[in-house]
């Protein structure tokens, strides 16, 4: 494939990817992952979200009291998580 051809990862989609995975149960899921922080004695209060698309984990992450820092190769995405803020 030519380099011109290429766009970057959900480059595209980025403006419609919270509402393609508006069925996903994102609190559930971030409980779970601190149920297990817990069961494992991890007290630390730090996330790093590697690939955190439109950030809705970071800002849950962060409702629960934790320090968070999103990264993802998507610029668009990127963008759509600052605004969560």
């Amino acid at each position: 494939m030519k380099s011109e051809c290429y766009s970057a990862p959900f480059t595209n989609i980025a403006p419609y990817y919270d509402t393609l995975m508006s069925f996903v149960n994102y609190p559930s899921w971030v409980s779970y992952i601190e149920t297990l922080l817990v069961a494992n004695n991890i007290e630390a209060k730090k996330i790093l979200d590697l690939a955190c698309g439109t950030g809705t984990c970071l800002k849950l992450w962060a409702q629960r009291g934790y320090q968070v820092l999103g990264m993802d190769r998507s610029l668009p995405m990127l963008e759509i998580c600052k605004q969560k803020r």
